[in-house]
């Protein structure tokens, strides 16, 4: 492990997308950084561009495992944990899967059940479960930092399914609730949504024409006169990691808006 580090944080989902530039980005903050996720070869990869990375703490590794259940989920905490320098896991991020496309365009009323059960079990369920196995270990070390990502897409586009959008707002308040309950016993809980970021598919919903005149980007341009990028959330997400007093937090990330 290189000589400076910020502590060991694990990184779920965090092969490609959004959750691989999260774990680059924290590696070159000086993390050691935990790669998981079901992609070996993946995994492996960013774990060895993390560690030869010109600065940051050089360090990193891939642990493989799933959040399909219960007891993956376990499986893959208890081998993050014995994998870990000092056989400690100090930080969690948790990165949903990408349920977006399946329910957008589509009425509620015309849903697929299945849509909404793949939805709540790609984002709700495993960040439930890695939350409680995340919190078991962390009141062990008597702290801890939790970043949830309450989604893998945008909040504000105006097609947004209602699988997607429900399984957001319930990791919002799994999070605010969680927060409260451990924040006497050292663990900072927070969770930061992505806005609007310059992503392949936001790049085709905001076309011109696409959004109405009553909207901040009637024009074409956000305020800030860009889309956030993934790298602009990754620094959120470092920043809320090494926060010392922010809890209960729900940051968006936008241009913005």
């Amino acid at each position: 492990m290189g000589t400076q580090t910020l502590g060991v944080v694990l990184v779920t989902n965090s092969t490609s997308g959004l959750g691989r530039t999260i774990a680059e980005h924290l590696g070159q903050a000086g993390w050691s950084v935990i790669v998981s996720g079901r992609d070996r070869e993946a995994g492996e990869e960013v774990a060895r561009a993390i560690a030869s990375a010109p600065r940051g703490s050089c360090a990193s590794i891939f642990v493989e495992g799933s959040l399909d259940d219960t007891g993956s989920v376990r499986a893959l905490h208890e081998k993050a944990a014995a994998a870990a320098w000092g056989r400690r896991v100090d930080a969690a991020v948790n990165v949903p899967l990408d349920m977006s496309a399946e329910d957008q365009d589509v009425r509620l009323a015309d849903l697929d059940p299945a849509v909404f059960g793949r939805a709540m079990s790609g984002c709700v369920f495993s960040t439930f479960a890695s939350m409680q196995a995340q919190i078991r270990h962390m009141l062990s070390l008597g702290q801890g930092r939790i970043v949830n990502v309450a989604s893998a897409s945008p909040p504000n586009i105006l097609d947004e399914g209602g699988a997607d959008a429900s399984s957001r707002y319930a990791v919002v308040g799994m999070t605010k609730v969680a927060s409260l309950q451990y924040i006497s016993d050292g663990i900072l809980i927070n969770a930061v949504v992505p806005a609007c970021l310059s992503q392949r598919f936001m790049q085709e919903a905001l076309a011109p024409g696409w959004l109405g005149a009553g909207t901040a980007f009637s024009n074409g341009k956000p305020p800030a006169t860009r889309q956030a990028g993934e790298t602009d959330f990754a620094r959120s997400v470092a920043y809320l990691l090494g926060c010392q007093n922010a809890f209960g937090q729900i940051v968006t990330v936008d241009g913005g808006q």
